[in-house]
């Protein structure tokens, strides 16, 4: 099942993209829904993409079809298996792109290697074949990296995003996040780690948020802080809200079960609202509350992101007050 389009772009890049690929064998169903999520993808990423299957008008106007689509083209795809090297169509749009010295970026979905006629060529495949890697946002990223249009990563563990300044204080080595005006994504693949924390401190407050993910067990997200061996949080982790306190002298926490949990990993978006004051914590997830308590947390707590997750992280951060 496809799910909704991901941009991750901030600009309208207008790039023509032509997909090659194959759906014949046994992984013809997986290419035809990669390609059909990658299409999406790419689209509201500002690219005009055609793919056979979309675009094609098919009879004999084919070959003249495709051959215009590849000239007009700024960058030509090719999922590559046993099943495209093996095909005669595949082979003449290869040619076609060669002939017209169309950017080539191709993406390896098993273990044959490049296609025979782009060995000698230059070209820095997109390794798709191992399945730890097999999610979207990988593939999407890599490929709008190699036509020049993917957002930047933060030149240091410090970043500006969502009009707070963010500190990472873990992250997998190959990942990081990716900020625009309205979101911090984080990609990765299998089982992947970042913690990020805003620098900005709050003593009291009101605020929404709105996270997208396949939610991990460890993924946490709420207000925390640590002082020396103390600390404070408010957070929402694995069909809970958790209230902690803790020290040298002990620990104490209460936690408060998410009853619309299971709706929210099958929808896999989240909005956690939490209002916060001297006297009481209320907090609320897709508008279901479900604790108000009384407030035991009274130090200034940042904004934190403990998230575990094996494809991508989306965070939006939609409105903050003082109370």
């Amino acid at each position: 099942m496809n799910m909704n389009p991901l941009q991750i772009t901030q600009s309208r890049p207008s790039k023509k993209v032509f997909i090659s690929y194959s759906t014949s064998g046994s992984e013809g169903k997986f290419v035809h829904d990669l390609v059909e999520q990658l299409y999406q993808d790419l689209t509201v990423n500002g690219c005009q993409v055609w793919s056979f299957e979309r675009e094609s008008i098919g009879g004999t106007q084919f070959q003249n079809q495709y051959k215009q689509v590849v000239e007009s083209s700024d960058y030509f795809i090719l999922f590559c298996n046993t099943s495209a090297r093996n095909s005669i169509y595949i082979e003449e749009e290869i040619k076609t792109a060669l002939e017209h010295a169309k950017p080539i970026i191709q993406v390896l979905l098993d273990n044959t290697g490049p296609h025979p006629l782009l060995k000698k060529e230059n070209l820095t495949p997109v390794p798709y074949n191992d399945e730890r890697r097999r999610n979207r946002i990988y593939l999407l990223y890599h490929l709008l990296k190699a036509m020049e249009i993917a957002p930047t990563a933060p030149p240091g563990d410090k970043f500006n995003a969502l009009s707070l300044l963010w500190k990472v204080y873990q992250r997998d080595q190959m990942y990081y996040p990716i900020c625009n005006q309205d979101s911090i994504r984080l990609l990765g693949s299998e089982s992947s780690r970042m913690d990020i924390q805003t620098e900005a401190d709050f003593i009291y407050a009101s605020m929404i948020l709105k996270a997208e993910a396949n939610w991990q067990t460890d993924t946490s997200i709420g207000l925390e802080k640590w002082y020396g061996r103390e600390r404070y949080s408010i957070a929402l982790q694995n069909g809970y809200v958790w209230i902690r306190w803790q020290g040298p002298m002990g620990s104490k926490s209460k936690n408060y079960i998410v009853g619309n949990w299971q709706q929210v990993k099958v929808e896999k978006s989240v909005g956690l609202e939490i209002q916060w004051n001297s006297l009481e914590t209320t907090v609320l997830v897709n508008n279901l509350q479900i604790c108000r308590a009384k407030t035991r947390v009274d130090k200034p707590l940042n904004l934190r992101l403990n998230a575990d997750f094996n494809d991508y992280f989306v965070l939006k951060y939609l409105n903050t007050s003082s109370n």
